[in-house]
């Protein structure tokens, strides 16, 4: 019989890759949209008809390649923000330890990390959007709400990193990270 945490870390492991591989499809096919979605507002302007603000067709031309990279590009932004010179800061890369308490738990935190990363990858995609409706002037997007998507984001991807330099600033050893 296995317990709960063993479930979970089943049900994650079995689930990041296929997730892993969707994502990549859909920023692939989300950047091809942002890149049509540009040109079409160019030809559009073109016949006078324009659709939105250039700042709203710069950023569709902008976010094109950021999701065609997504990764890389969140991979850059944590390496900014905790160092480049530390291992590699993103939540799937945290490895329990495999004796002590964290004997038991470890996976299960693993996969909570995990987990967590796919809410911020999630929540650096909608930031990516919200940012094209705030320089847009479209709905009640705003300019802080997207950079609190993305830096949220950013900050779920790279939980581990996270939690790691909060241990090192206060000094205490709850996860061993």
């Amino acid at each position: 019989m296995i317990g709960l945490e063993e479930a979970f870390r089943a049900l994650v492991e079995d689930l990041d890759p296929a997730l892993r591989t969707l994502m990549t499809w859909v920023c692939y096919a989300l950047s091809a949209f942002c890149f049509l979605g540009a040109c079409l507002r160019l030809l559009r302007h073109a016949g006078g008809h324009w659709p939105g603000t250039a700042t709203g067709t710069v950023m569709l031309f902008l976010l094109a390649p950021v999701l065609a990279q997504l990764p890389s590009v969140l991979v850059a932004a944590g390496g900014s923000l905790f160092g480049a010179e530390r291992e590699a800061a993103a939540a799937v890369a945290w490895i329990p330890p495999s004796s002590g308490e964290w004997a038991r738990f470890g996976a299960a935190v693993q996969a909570a990390f995990v987990v967590v990363a796919w809410v911020g990858l999630f929540a650096f995609i909608r930031g990516c959007f919200v940012l094209k409706h705030a320089v847009d002037g479209r709905g009640q997007a705003t300019l802080t709400q997207a950079g609190c998507h993305l830096l949220g984001g950013v900050l779920a991807w790279h939980m581990a990193g996270l939690v790691r330099a909060i241990q090192e600033t206060l000094g205490v050893q709850a996860l061993p990270i």
